[in-house]
């Protein structure tokens, strides 16, 4: 059982706090990656993974970067190379994308966006209500 300062999580608390968090999205930052095959377990791209990234990359039509990417590597970027990096670290890649992006590469700040469908138009308020106490709640912690 799943437990908080306050005591046990029930699991529908616990989806519900997750349906809240997929309901304010955050932006990420432009992250720059070097992807280079090299040996050891933080490898962006480890060595043994060639001839997966290859297929993956020519599933993908990027088959022409895979030689660039083995002989000297090449420095990627989030908003600039989105379709290589899906491709490479994405739902249907070969790779985990933890071995490129860490969690300080997201960002804090909510995105306008509309609410999600998931919730029903008598939690909207509520949920707005959650956010407006989340930013006051940070707010403080900065002063």
């Amino acid at each position: 059982m799943l437990q908080s300062r306050s005591g046990d999580i029930k699991p529908e608390n616990y989806i519900e706090s997750w349906k809240q968090e997929l309901n304010r999205p955050v932006q990420m930052r432009d992250v720059v990656v070097t992807l280079k095959f090299e040996t050891g377990w933080r490898a962006a791209l480890p060595e043994d993974a060639n001839e997966r990234v290859l297929s993956v990359l020519q599933r993908a039509g990027l088959a022409d970067r895979f030689d660039v990417i083995r002989n000297e590597g090449i420095t990627a970027t989030l908003y600039g190379d989105t379709g290589l990096l899906r491709a490479i670290y994405g739902v249907d890649g070969e790779l985990s994308p933890w071995r490129v992006f860490t969690h300080s590469d997201t960002g804090t700040v909510p995105i306008d966006v509309r609410p999600c469908a998931m919730f029903p138009r008598g939690d909207r308020p509520a949920v707005s209500a959650l956010l407006r106490h989340r930013r006051r709640r940070a707010t403080r912690r900065r002063r």
